[in-house]
């Protein structure tokens, strides 16, 4: 892994750890697990259960519907799988890495344990996840919004 120094300030450009300080980024690090994926490798299966998220550092990964139909695609110091960690609802996609592949792994006891603990950095975090998954919805609606504008009138009912 990085040594510490170089891995803070990577961090530090992370949506997710944005307004927190060294001190809380320590606090993450020690809650979290570096994991490596090889292209083609599933991450994440769509209808299990999603008890940790997963903070890309190098590389890219595609989000899969069903039939293996690709819907989003996403790169280093992206988010995935807070929605799951967050809610109580399964998986609704496949995670697959593109290509070599990099991150942190946050399950939810910890986290759950973290905030309890240090109830700012919790609020900080939350907020960003909030931010990013705002983002994510916005982004979505303009894709619909296009699609629908080019799909004929008799087909949207």
């Amino acid at each position: 892994m990085l040594e510490r120094q170089n891995f803070m300030s990577l961090l530090a450009k992370i949506p997710l750890f944005r307004g927190l300080g060294p001190r809380e980024c320590g606090e993450i690090l020690q809650i979290s697990h570096h994991r490596s994926y090889k292209p083609g490798e599933k991450i994440f299966a769509a209808g299990t259960a999603g008890d940790e998220m997963l903070v890309l550092l190098k590389g890219r990964v595609k989000i899969l519907i069903s039939g293996g139909k690709e819907v989003a695609r996403l790169e280093a110091i992206d988010t995935v799988g807070e929605m799951e960690v967050f809610g109580s609802s399964p998986r609704v996609a496949d995670v697959v890495a593109e290509d070599e592949v990099s991150g942190l792994t946050m399950d939810s006891r910890a986290l759950s344990t973290l905030f309890k603990r240090d109830a700012p950095i919790g609020i900080q975090m939350l907020l960003n996840i909030v931010d990013n998954l705002a983002g994510k919805l916005a982004a979505a609606d303009q894709e619909l919004a296009a699609r629908l504008s080019h799909e004929p009138r008799e087909k949207r009912g």
